[in-house]
């Protein structure tokens, strides 16, 4: 579990990012044989989609188990065995 972090920055900015990006210069840089700039916005939109993707499936798969878990959190909240002690005076 600790090393997804790590992996997916390495797996976004190394490999995506940098493979879309040698791309994208060798598209606008036919004939040379390393071209090594890239201008426009195209040289990371292919790597700002697939991000938006990951994202947005990451936040469906929160809501889910946000969904599934919530029942759960509501019958333990019902029984009372998280509600804070009431103090002396709100007693009397």
């Amino acid at each position: 579990m600790l090393l997804v972090n790590p992996l997916g920055a390495f797996f976004f900015s190394a490999l995506l990012a940098g493979y879309v990006y040698d791309k994208e210069a060798a598209r606008q840089h036919p004939g040379v044989l390393e071209p090594s700039n890239c201008f426009g916005p195209d040289c990371f939109r292919l790597t700002f989609y697939v991000c938006a993707i990951v994202c947005c499936c990451g936040t469906l798969v929160s809501v889910l188990f946000i969904a599934r878990i919530k029942p759960v959190y509501q019958m333990l909240y019902a029984s009372g065995s998280f509600r804070h002690p009431r103090s002396q005076q709100q007693l009397h």
